[in-house]
């Protein structure tokens, strides 16, 4: 279903199911037991250079966590761990594309179980730009976070594809990396630390596979399946578990989209 308001505009939405074996935010380690669930329902406009779109996105940990795991619902609990209400703003200049987006994040772990309860919930805003028309499609990102932390994320990341099937069912396969750098986000006097020390925080390299089912029921189908490894230089994205650290973490993960309406993208 495509809404029209003038010849170049169009509305569109999109349903993500995501389900991945660790749950990584910013290189820190929020889940990292069995399985979490991540369901996203975002809409969207597109105008000429001009795209906006806003979501909901939900991350559930179905399976009572270990005592010893990270888990954002806490110890031996499973439910609801925390969600995201996010919106994103982008406008194309030529090779160059600047975005702008808000995300509000809730939790509803148990924090006597070692979870994230309601007095981790923040606000961050953020800024970037990303070279198209390339090979290699580099992005760089701040972030702020204005509310518990009040500091600054920096997130370089680059994009490269690595094999295109363009006959249905289209496949396209690429390689992916980034590095965090912490500027703001502790430790300092009188703030909430996300990190242990300025500087690198982490690395991560993934690849992931895309195939384009073509038509489903309400829109278009596209699966993923995808692997990262991330290595890990800051104390606080070390952490794996309440007895556990690791400079090398490895997960997979897959997922299904139905897009109604414009062309695929990617959400915050």
């Amino acid at each position: 279903m495509v809404c029209s308001t003038s010849g170049h505009a169009q509305v569109s939405a999109r349903i993500d199911l995501t389900t991945t074996t660790r749950y990584v935010w910013h290189g820190l380690e929020r889940v990292s037991c069995c399985l979490v669930f991540e369901p996203t329902l975002a809409a969207g406009f597109e105008s000429g250079a001009l795209t906006i779109d806003g979501g909901i996105t939900r991350y559930y940990e179905p399976f009572p966590a270990a005592g010893w795991s990270a888990s954002e619902v806490g110890a031996k609990a499973r439910g609801l761990g925390e969600q995201d209400l996010w919106t994103h703003a982008g406008v194309n200049f030529g090779p160059l594309e600047f975005e702008g987006g808000v995300v509000r994040y809730l939790f509803y772990g148990q924090a006597p179980k070692g979870g994230l309860d309601s007095s981790k919930n923040t606000t961050e805003i953020y800024v970037g730009v990303r070279a198209q028309g390339t090979y290699v499609h580099p992005t760089i990102e701040s972030w702020w976070d204005v509310e518990r932390v009040r500091g600054a994320f920096v997130r370089l990341s680059a994009s490269l594809p690595a094999l295109a099937w363009p006959f249905p069912s289209y496949v396209f396969t690429y390689i992916d990396g980034d590095l965090g750098v912490n500027i703001g986000q502790g430790p300092a006097p009188g703030h909430v630390p996300n990190f242990a020390g300025r500087g690198i925080t982490h690395a991560g390299l993934g690849g992931t596979v895309d195939v384009r089912t073509g038509q489903v029921p309400g829109g278009q189908g596209v699966v993923s399946l995808g692997l990262r490894t991330q290595v890990n230089f800051d104390d606080a994205t070390r952490v794996t578990g309440s007895a556990h650290r690791s400079d090398l973490v490895a997960w997979v993960w897959g997922g299904f989209t139905v897009l109604i309406g414009g062309d695929a993208r990617s959400s915050q």
